[in-house]
């Protein structure tokens, strides 16, 4: 494998080798899920409804990928 490629591979990836990372050295995955509940107004879970279908995913991992970008 070229370097470039790696560099890509790591760039594209960089969440999982920053989650094993953390699993190394403190034995705990990162990913686990938690159940919480919330108070959203219905206008808020409409729209949570519409992005999660128009990507095809879940409306939770909309709200994970849009607290990674704040992160």
């Amino acid at each position: 494998m070229l370097p470039k490629d790696i560099r890509r591979i790591m760039e594209e990836d960089a969440r999982f080798i920053e989650a094993f990372d953390t699993y190394d050295r403190t034995g705990v995955f990162p990913f686990k899920k938690t159940r919480i509940d919330l108070s959203l107004r219905s206008e808020t879970i409409e729209k949570l409804r519409e992005v999660a279908k128009k990507k095809k995913t879940s409306m939770s991992a909309v709200i994970d990928q849009m607290m990674l970008c704040f992160g």
